[in-house]
C-alpha cells in the first residue's frame, strides 16, 4: 500500500532539480483521442481507433515555508516532472508545462497550494534515483 504523502514531485528548470511538492494529493490522468472510422461491416455502430495519447497531473501540497510561495512563478514554464516514491527507486518522468500554480492561505489553517501540469510528450517509466 502507498500513502499520498510518499509521493514526491520533482521539477527540473534551467538544469536545476528540486522537490516542487511533497504531495498532499495527486491526480494523474493518461488518455487517448479516439478516431472514428467507417467500416463496411459496422452498419449503424461506430468504430474507433486509438489516436494520440496525452497526460496531465494535478498536485496538492502543503506550503512548508514562506519561500515556497514563489513557486507560483513556475506557471507557463516547461519543466521535467518526476513522480517518485520517497525511496526514489521507481517512478514516472516526462516534460510538462505548468498550467496553473496556486497558493491558498487562510487564517487558522495551514497554507497549501496546487499545481496543474499538462504533459508535453511521453510520460515514461524510470528506475533511476532522483538528484
Amino acid at each position: 500500500m502507498i500513502n499520498g504523502n510518499n509521493i514526491l514531485i520533482y521539477a527540473t528548470t534551467a538544469g536545476q532539480t528540486e522537490v516542487v511538492a511533497a504531495c498532499r494529493s495527486l491526480s494523474l490522468q493518461v488518455g487517448t483521442e479516439l478516431i472514428e472510422i467507417a467500416s463496411p461491416t459496422s452498419g449503424q455502430w461506430r468504430e474507433y481507433l486509438a489516436g494520440r495519447n496525452d497526460w496531465s497531473l494535478s498536485v496538492g501540497w502543503l506550503v512548508s515555508q514562506y519561500s515556497d510561495i514563489d513557486k507560483v512563478l513556475l506557471a507557463a514554464q516547461t519543466v521535467t516532472i518526476r513522480v517518485l516514491g520517497r525511496n526514489q527507486s521507481l517512478g514516472l518522468t516526462g516534460s510538462a508545462i505548468v498550467q496553473t500554480a496556486r497558493v491558498d492561505s487562510n487564517v487558522g489553517v495551514l497554507a497549501n497550494g496546487s499545481f496543474a501540469f499538462k504533459g508535453s510528450g511521453p510520460l515514461t517509466k524510470e528506475t533511476a534515483t532522483a538528484t
